[in-house]
């Protein structure tokens, strides 16, 4: 069994709550938002019971979908800009750095290399990209149409039909 203990550090880190004087989150707090990834079947091998998951978190895998799953938990909770307005005076708070929609996009990746494996980053070539995107094995007899046209001679191409 893993103490829910083990998870305020990491989860920590991941919110960039990195200052051991001014906590920005206690650790009641990031022991429920752990219950909650648990119980909630974010991740639907493990339990809870009193302060222990169960089984035992033993993958480094596991150790860190948990964490990553409780930090984009409390993430979601804080809004990404907020601003207010007066007569006097107008003031935008927030919209970007840590708790912006790029730090959501990266840990839903993190996420789903976890969950799912390293996912796809691109294409071998811009034939295979071409096949894959429009299911076309033999794209080229559809897409050529091309003409050249030199001083003493004409060269065209003009692949498949319309």
């Amino acid at each position: 069994m893993t103490p829910i203990t083990d998870f305020y550090d990491p989860v920590r880190f991941l919110l960039g709550d990195h200052d051991d004087t001014a906590r920005l989150y206690e650790d009641s707090a990031i022991a429920r938002g752990v219950r909650t990834c648990i119980k909630g079947g974010l991740i639907p091998k493990y339990a809870i019971s009193a302060d222990q998951i169960t089984p035992d978190v033993a993958t480094p895998n596991d150790y860190l979908l948990i964490a990553a799953h409780c930090a984009r938990l409390f993430q979601s909770a804080n809004p990404e800009h907020y601003s207010y307005r007066t007569r006097a005076i107008a003031e935008t708070i927030g919209g970007g750095g840590l708790f912006g929609r790029g730090h959501d996009f990266d840990l839903a990746q993190l996420i789903y290399r976890l969950e799912n494996g390293d996912m796809f980053d691109g294409w071998q070539s811009f034939a295979s990209w071409l096949q894959g995107y429009s299911g076309v094995s033999d794209q080229w007899l559809h897409l050529v149409r091309l003409k050249l046209t030199m001083p003493f001679q004409t060269v065209t191409v003009d692949g498949g039909s319309q």
